[in-house]
């Protein structure tokens, strides 16, 4: 049988307090290393340049609402809510002011059902109204 003295017990017990402090500094920076914030931008570096330039219903503006807006069950043909097929629907609650704020503001269009619209498509409908909504 062997007898464990004071100083055998003092030095295992040191071994397991150091370890036991390895480990925790270990195991809280493995837990911080998961918590990050991905940005879009610092990760892939700025996107191709948004060109707003000749921006016009019948160019741009029209594809994205025929694409995100004007689609069955929503804005087009056959819905119940307001048609946005044509420029002067369109133009119509630009000047009253629900598209802006739908589309813009709240960004509450499209609804979240779908894909929301790219900062480019924010920029480009913003811009376009900005101007006055020009058709052409």
């Amino acid at each position: 049988m062997t007898i464990r003295t004071f100083k055998n017990i003092s030095s295992h017990h040191q071994f397991l307090v150091g370890f036991g402090q390895v480990f925790f500094v270990f195991l809280v920076t493995a837990m911080l290393q998961g918590c990050y914030y991905d940005n879009e931008e610092e990760l892939y570096g700025p996107g191709p340049a948004c060109d707003t330039t000749a921006n016009v219903y019948n160019g741009k503006i029209k594809l994205l609402i025929d694409t995100n807006c004007a689609i069955s069950g929503c804005h087009g043909n056959g819905a119940a809510n307001p048609l946005l097929t044509t420029y002067a629907q369109v133009k119509a609650k630009i000047d009253d002011g629900t598209f802006k704020n739908r589309v813009i503001d709240l960004k509450n269009m499209p609804p979240p059902s779908q894909s929301p619209l790219s900062a480019c498509e924010l920029q480009l409908i913003s811009t376009w109204v900005a101007k006055g909504a020009p058709e052409n």
